[in-house]
Formats: C-alpha cells, sequence, structure tokens
C-alpha cells in the first residue's frame, strides 16, 4: 500500500495588507477589528459627556440615554448585525487596524463632534474599500445615516434653516389661502386671522423628521437586505412626502386658533402628532424593506 504524503502549502500575504503572525497562527479578523471598533463608536456616543462629577456624569449619561430616539438605537444593533454578517474568513489589513486606532485615539478628545467624525469616517471607509462585502457596505450605510441625522443634518439645517423654514410656511401659507379668507402670511408667521398667528421657527421644521425617518428607513433596508434595488429611492421620497405633509397639516391647525395651537403644541395633539408621523414612517419602512426589495 502506497502511502500518499500531503504537503500544506501557506499562502503568503504582503505584510502592508494583512495584519498575522508569520507561523500559521490565527490570523486577526477584519470582522473582530470593525466589531471592536463599532464598540468603541457606540461608546462614545452613549457615554463621552463631559461632567465636573460622578454625580453629574451620571445625570448626563442618563440624560443622553433618554434623548436618543429609538431609531438610533435600533441603527446600532443594525450596524452589529451587519458588522457580524461580513467575512468571516478575511484577514485584517494594515489600513483597517489604522482605523480603530484613530477611533480609539479621537474618544480622548474633549470636542462632541470628534466623535461624529470618527463614525463619518467609519462609515466611509466601510462603503468605499469593501465593494465585495455588501455585509459591511450596509453597515457603512447605516452608520452614514446615523451621522447625517446626529451630526450633520443638524450643521446642514443651521446654514439653510431661513429657506428651509420659509418652505414649512409657504405651504401652510398655501392651505390657509385655499381654506380661509382674511389670512396673515409673511415669510416665516402664518395665521388665519390678524389677531392670531404663529411663527415658524427651528424645533417646527420639517426638516428634522425627515432626517430621523430617513434614519428609520435606510436602517430597517439594510436589515432586511443589504443590497439597494433602484425602486428603494420612490420609498425614500414617499417617506419625505408624508413626513412634510404631517408637519404642515398640524401647524395648519397650529394656525387656526389659540386653542388649536395649544392642542397641536403642547397638549395630546403633540402626542398624537408625534406617533402619526412614527407609525407612518415605521409602515413606509417596513413596506419598502419587505415588499419593493422582493423579485417578481
Amino acid at each position: 500500500m502506497a502511502i500518499q504524503s500531503h504537503t500544506a502549502v501557506a499562502s503568503a500575504h504582503p505584510v502592508d495588507n494583512v495584519v498575522g503572525s508569520s507561523r500559521g497562527a490565527a490570523t486577526l479578523g477584519r470582522r473582530e477589528v470593525f466589531l471592536w471598533l463599532a464598540f468603541t463608536l457606540l461608546c462614545q456616543q452613549l457615554f463621552a459627556v463631559p461632567a465636573s462629577s460622578f454625580d453629574a456624569y451620571i445625570g448626563a449619561v442618563q440624560s443622553q440615554l433618554a434623548s436618543k430616539s429609538v431609531f438610533a438605537y435600533v441603527a446600532w444593533y443594525a450596524i452589529f448585525s451587519l458588522i457580524a454578517d461580513s467575512t468571516r474568513t478575511s484577514p485584517a489589513r494594515s489600513s483597517d487596524i489604522v482605523l480603530a486606532i484613530a477611533v480609539i485615539a479621537s474618544g480622548v478628545l474633549t470636542a462632541r463632534s470628534a466623535h461624529w467624525l470618527a463614525l463619518t469616517a467609519g462609515a466611509l471607509y466601510f462603503m468605499a474599500r469593501d465593494r465585495d462585502d455588501i455585509a459591511l457596505r450596509a453597515a457603512g450605510a447605516v452608520m452614514l445615516a446615523l451621522a447625517f441625522n446626529g451630526f450633520w443634518g443638524p450643521r446642514l439645517f443651521e446654514f439653510f434653516a431661513y429657506y428651509l423654514l420659509q418652505a414649512d410656511a409657504a405651504l401652510v401659507g398655501a392651505a390657509l389661502s385655499a381654506t380661509k379668507t382674511g389670512i396673515l402670511w409673511s415669510e416665516t408667521v402664518v395665521g388665519a386671522t390678524a389677531d392670531h398667528a404663529i411663527i415658524v421657527y427651528g424645533p417646527c421644521s420639517s426638516f428634522h423628521n425627515i432626517s430621523l425617518g430617513l434614519l428609520c428607513w435606510v436602517t430597517l433596508t439594510k436589515l432586511a437586505r443589504p443590497r439597494w434595488v433602484a425602486r428603494d429611492i420612490w420609498v425614500g421620497l414617499a417617506i419625505v412626502a408624508v413626513v412634510i405633509a404631517l408637519n404642515a397639516s398640524r401647524l395648519y391647525l397650529m394656525s387656526l386658533s389659540v386653542d388649536g395651537f395649544v392642542y397641536w403644541h403642547e397638549s395630546t395633539g403633540a402626542q398624537i402628532f408625534a406617533w402619526a408621523t412614527t407609525l407612518s414612517v415605521l409602515a413606509i419602512s417596513l413596506f419598502g424593506a419587505l415588499r419593493v426589495g422582493r423579485t417578481p
């Protein structure tokens, strides 16, 4: 009986591209590096808050946790889930390690913007460098949506605030003009009568809910399927349209009377609007994630 010998051949990797041992020991995987990177980013988002004492820090962290939307927490779940679903056998590259170290180092910076910039850098890295790993690219898309909602969106709003508020006021003014007579409408001031008018200012803008709605849409879509399809754009536009319509309807009702303002701005009406917006965005996002991407 002849005994056949087998020779194990180890593939060589350039030192600049792969981080591992030279004796065949376990290679550090990209998935593990990126899971730690995501964990660091999450800790920066939730726990890196300035405080003068331990008690003040605990209070600041509690406030930070409570201020986050449920969509933000779902987005973080999606990020970890998608990274965990990425290619398990890919060894870490030197650039992966550099990115992880840079993200960890950004945690020592006191500027809040540093944490958002680190999240943005991670998102762009996933989307630019991982064209063959669709799970990592999907995680990058969710990270970018999260960064836009929490940081870039508000900065963009600050720059275009006047024009965006005018657009919201124009919708309400047009609706009042079509249904009422003797209305007041001037730039961002609208009202059903000369005795009652509202000023559309920052927190009243539909832009904030659009940003949050798009975060929900991207998150649920990427959880359902990592690949985009052409029809997804119509789902995103539907979310934008519904959020704008609901916000304009609320402003319209607030502009009719003092009682209407109190009800829709401070009382039960404000909760009705919040739930109506949340459920509408969820319904459209789930429809897009589960139905639009199906092959006919």
